[in-house]
């Protein structure tokens, strides 16, 4: 009697097709992969440099706005000042 054979049965070169066609796969998966991690890190980046700017502007109002706070307030401070002089 000739030995039982297994039902499926696979040569090497089927086997090593198959290894190829995994690596290729693989490679294209991470190669996407690193195209979206380098997409949102580039997202990111803009959101960082966007939010920067909008810091910057904001930073040059108040700096504005407590430039115009303080000139205000020695007007004021010499209205006063008058006020008291022109009373004496």
């Amino acid at each position: 009697m000739e030995p039982r054979r297994p039902r499926w049965r696979f040569r090497i070169s089927t086997l090593m097709l198959l290894v190829v066609i995994s690596a290729l796969l693989f490679e294209r998966w991470q190669r996407e992969r690193e195209m979206r991690r380098t997409e949102a890190a580039l997202q990111a980046a803009l959101r960082r440099a966007e939010l920067n700017a909008l810091l910057a502007e904001a930073e040059a109002k108040l700096s504005q706005a407590a430039a115009e706070a303080a000139q205000h307030a020695r007007a004021m401070a010499e209205a006063v000042n008058d006020r008291k002089a022109g009373g004496k």
